[in-house]
């Protein structure tokens, strides 16, 4: 009974942050529009995002009206319905300029490469961070998140129980679940992981939409 989209976003060899963000934002206000087409409600919306995914989710969600986020014009559809009505984000990368340093520290070069390419403007690392974004106490959407992290995630939990409490400390509701033993990619994996992942999923989906 649920409609699922799956949108994607720009990831070019030269990205430039926030034309990623934009796509996510553009994606949501499109659903919004068409809803019908699918025999879906524009009403109720919420976005799914893993690892960097989880990184835009988190952005749009907390900035849906940024003018550099809805940059991509649509007819006829306010910048307002860009905002999500619920987020569930699975490691997502809630502080790149965290999740940076320690990767150095342990010496994996691959993040600190990866961050260093995608974030290359000057300022753009901590402009499109979404722990900075609460730390500088921006005036930001909280929508209800749930955040899924592995214990046994080469980047920690420690990064998201941060992100959790600024959360909560800005107003918003966040659902923090740790699942022991659990790597970086685990809903892409068979087994228990991904059943309890699923189970946490439809439980917090249908919470949202007996609230509505």
């Amino acid at each position: 009974g649920v409609v699922v989209v799956a949108s994607d976003y720009r990831q070019s060899a030269q990205p430039h942050p926030p034309d990623s963000v934009a796509d996510v934002n553009f994606a949501i206000r499109w659903l919004r529009a068409n809803a019908s087409t699918f025999n879906a409600s524009p009403q109720i919306v919420g976005v799914f995002g893993s690892s960097s995914g989880g990184h835009l989710v988190l952005l749009n969600g907390m900035r849906p009206s940024d003018p550099r986020y809805a940059a991509l014009p649509l007819a006829g559809v306010s910048p307002g319905s860009a905002s999500p009505d619920y987020i569930i984000a699975v490691y997502p990368i809630s502080d790149p300029l965290a999740r940076r340093a320690y990767a150095q520290e342990v010496g994996n070069n691959a993040p600190v490469k990866s961050t260093d390419i995608y974030f290359s403007p000057p300022g753009s690392l901590q402009d499109g961070n979404p722990q900075l974004i609460l730390d500088r106490h921006e005036s930001v959407k909280r929508p209800p998140v749930l955040l899924l992290q592995g214990s046994a995630d080469a980047n920690g939990p420690a990064m998201q129980q941060r992100f959790a409490t600024s959360y909560r400390a800005a107003g918003g509701k966040m659902q923090l679940e740790l699942l022991p033993g659990a790597p970086h990619n685990f809903v892409n994996m068979a087994g228990a992981n991904l059943d309890r992942a699923l189970g946490l999923m439809k439980a917090f989906i249908g919470q949202q939409l007996a609230g509505q």
